[in-house]
């Protein structure tokens, strides 16, 4: 006699078919296991990824099974505000496959640590108002710390993660249109760029205090306004010393992406287009940098045999081991310098009996390419040059992010401008 005989069958074919110990069929998806005697079924849910429901009896599975093809036919066909804003927000992340890997990652890490587990993230997205998401907003920022840029990004997932909620039809109004408008306005941090004379000070104490190898670094890094994934990136073979120049056509970056394993070196192509460019050089110092850098190089290579990133070799900067130099390991190197000048300039200003000062201030590599570019600005490089050393896509960005106009500047700008004036009277 049979046990659990289901009540309605399921149309197949086939032969073979898998069998409980009453002889009963178990059709995809259903299974079942003797020693606990209860059955499971296994499906895909609305996230793709598997899940499962059991029960004690095949009658009471197969009822569970069309309450979940109902819900599951609700969700794709009527709509459903019941899904909840994280799994939205990671529906989406899942469907854009053409967005820049390491972009993505920043995405994927952004939702992981401020909307999963979140009470905003278990919000259903039919019930959330534009009061949620900016009260959420302020929370992050009030709690959190977070400046308002990060909430922008934020913003930038969880945004299109409704639209597209409202192209599935699944809720038919996107609390996050203009809602940064209620968002509490954050102080930008000074961007820190060095002064003329710091930046002599800088280098001229690298240069006395440190191994040539850092200096060449860092100089170059500066001199030409580069990003450190740029700088890293720098190849002997792409370094054409008859025509002064060489082309930035890749940069290298040290992440573990979302779909790694592990951290590790990757080539990759600039963060834009306009991030394709030639550096042009004609300085005696960068000149003596860059062949005691390939000289350096060139040593390495041949005692650890060369570095082979995605097909690409003869990295520039690389260490004593032949890998190129982490962006943490260039990080390091530059606090390392910046607090033993700051300590000796107070150890000496305490000796003295005096207040110390032309201490320098916390650096980063950013600093540095920061640095660089308002140099080039105070040279009186034009703002659509500059805009093409710099690789932005936009003028407005290297203006407003990366060039600093110091006080030194101001006043040697309006002297020039009060002698500019002179001059016109003597002519009239």
């Amino acid at each position: 006699m049979t046990k659990n005989m289901a009540s309605k069958k399921k149309k197949g074919s086939g032969s073979k078919r898998r069998k409980d110990i009453y002889g009963n069929i178990l059709y995809p998806g259903e299974y079942y296991y003797p020693s606990k005697d209860i059955y499971e079924y296994k499906f895909k849910n609305i996230l793709n990824k598997t899940d499962s429901r059991s029960a004690k009896t095949l009658d009471e599975l197969r009822q569970l099974e069309e309450i979940i093809q109902a819900e599951h036919s609700h969700l794709l066909i009527s709509g459903n505000a019941e899904i909840t804003v994280a799994d939205m927000v990671e529906i989406y992340l899942r469907s854009k496959k053409n967005i820049e890997k390491t972009t993505l990652t920043g995405y994927w890490n952004n939702y992981r640590w401020h909307i999963k587990d979140t009470w905003f993230g278990a919000m259903a997205i039919g019930k959330v108002l534009k009061l949620h998401v900016a009260n959420y907003y302020n929370e992050l920022i009030e709690s959190r710390g977070l400046a308002r840029g990060t909430i922008e990004t934020i913003n930038h997932i969880v945004a299109p993660s409704f639209r597209l909620a409202i192209d599935s039809r699944w809720i038919t109004y996107n609390p996050c249109i203009l809602v940064m408008k209620d968002i509490i306005h954050t102080e930008e941090k000074e961007k820190t760029v060095l002064s003329k004379k710091q930046q002599i000070q800088f280098f001229q104490y690298i240069k006395k205090h440190y191994r040539g190898f850092d200096y060449n670094l860092l100089y170059t890094m500066t001199f030409f306004g580069l990003r450190v994934g740029e700088t890293i990136g720098i190849n002997k073979k792409e370094l054409d010393f008859e025509n002064k120049k060489f082309d930035l056509m890749h940069q290298v970056i040290y992440k573990k992406l979302y779909d790694d394993e592990c951290t590790k070196f990757r080539v990759r192509p600039p963060k834009t287009m306009n991030g394709i460019r030639y550096m042009y050089f004609d300085d005696e110092e960068i000149l003596q940098c860059l062949h005691a850098q390939i000289e350096y190089a060139n040593y390495i290579t041949q005692t650890k045999g060369s570095c082979i990133i995605d097909d690409e070799r003869d990295f520039l900067f690389i260490t004593a081991k032949g890998n190129p130099i982490t962006p943490g390991s260039i990080n390091r190197l530059i606090d390392n310098i910046v607090k033993r000048y700051n300590k000796e300039k107070i150890q000496q200003a305490i000796k003295n009996n005096e207040e110390a000062t032309d201490l320098l201030p916390h650096l980063s590599c950013h600093s540095l390419r920061r640095t660089g570019l308002t140099r080039m600005a105070e040279s009186g490089m034009s703002p659509q040059v500059l805009q093409l050393v710099a690789g932005h896509s936009k003028i407005e960005i290297t203006l407003q992010y990366y060039v600093k106009a110091g006080n030194d500047v101001v006043k040697d700008e309006m002297l020039s401008y009060a002698k500019s004036l002179k001059s016109l009277d003597h002519v009239a």
